[in-house]
């Protein structure tokens, strides 16, 4: 009888040593389901933040792609007024020459024709 109550209170024993095994490994489950849970937020969270890097590097290949041939069309720009300003001087140095000229054939003109007048 002895034996069979110590067996009795040693099983009650191993059986509230189970239970309270099982709430810890529930305990254990309800944690780990927890982090996972965290784990798959931060993973979302790194995939949005990877695309949003992703699509500011295109954006900036975009917009230096846009700038370097922006760079260029002002350069070529430049460069063209400066040749139509080139042109232009010339232009006006050779009108300037045939205006000198068409002046001092026309002075010159005037004084034979005084000359003539006069004598």
């Amino acid at each position: 009888v002895a034996a069979r109550s110590e067996l009795e209170g040693r099983l009650r024993k191993l059986e509230e040593e189970c239970v309270a095994l099982q709430a810890n490994c529930q305990d254990a489950r309800d944690c780990v389901a927890q982090k996972e849970a965290l784990l798959s937020d931060e993973q979302k969270r790194l995939l949005a933040t990877q695309s949003e890097l992703a699509e500011a590097t295109a954006n900036r290949d975009t917009a230096e792609s846009l700038r370097l041939e922006l760079q260029s069309r002002l350069t070529a720009a430049e460069q063209s007024l400066r040749e139509r300003e080139a042109a232009l001087a010339a232009e006006g140095d050779e009108a300037t020459r045939s205006l000198q000229t068409a002046l001092s054939q026309e002075q010159e003109r005037r004084s034979e024709l005084q000359r003539s007048h006069d004598d």
